[in-house]
């Protein structure tokens, strides 16, 4: 069982993270995709505030997320961000992609959380696509794949790889480590 996560940097703006779910007590064709992101948030809590995973048109392979994250680097003069992404799943045999483009339409997001997308001292994070990619095709084993694209609002400053690397890591290995003790 390999518990290593890669981080890498395939272009100026893109990334890609690759990591397994190990548990040997559950059935891993039963785990929802979308419970699973709801299960990263709720593990990192030291790094996200709130958020919300909402059904989209009575339509569960559609759905909106909307993630507060706490201000990371702030004494840089880094505005505090948000996640609103609308997810769209599919399924060919044991893979399952989930493809994350970003929202603006505040009809999809809870009451609570519309004031976050007006206000100036809170910006979106500069997510211009998501793709998940989810393998279930070794027992006991869940092969995750996530690409990501930053957009022309990124702001590239000389520690981001470095910052970017460890926050990543850290709460993946959060999601590794919970979910071998599920039972």
């Amino acid at each position: 069982m390999n518990n290593k996560i890669s981080v890498k940097k395939i272009t100026d703006k893109n990334y890609k993270i690759n990591f397994n779910l190990y548990n040997q007590f559950i059935d891993n064709t039963l785990i929802d995709e979308f419970n699973l992101i709801c299960m990263l948030f709720n593990l990192n809590k030291d790094h996200f505030i709130e958020g919300s995973i909402n059904t989209i048109n009575e339509n569960e392979n559609n759905k909106c997320i909307f993630v507060l994250v706490k201000p990371i680097c702030k004494e840089f003069g880094f505005c505090q961000r948000y996640i609103y992404l609308n997810l769209e799943r599919s399924f060919k045999d044991r893979e399952s992609n989930i493809l994350g483009l970003p929202l603006n339409d505040v009809k999809f997001l809870p009451l609570q959380f519309h004031s976050y997308l007006n206000n100036d001292s809170i910006v979106k994070t500069p997510i211009e696509k998501l793709e998940f990619k989810i393998n279930r095709s070794k027992n006991n084993i869940i092969e995750i794949e996530i690409t990501f694209s930053l957009d022309s609002t990124f702001y590239h400053f000389p520690m981001f790889e470095t910052l970017i690397k460890s926050f990543l890591k850290r709460i993946f290995r959060n999601l590794q480590q919970a979910y071998m003790l599920i039972k």
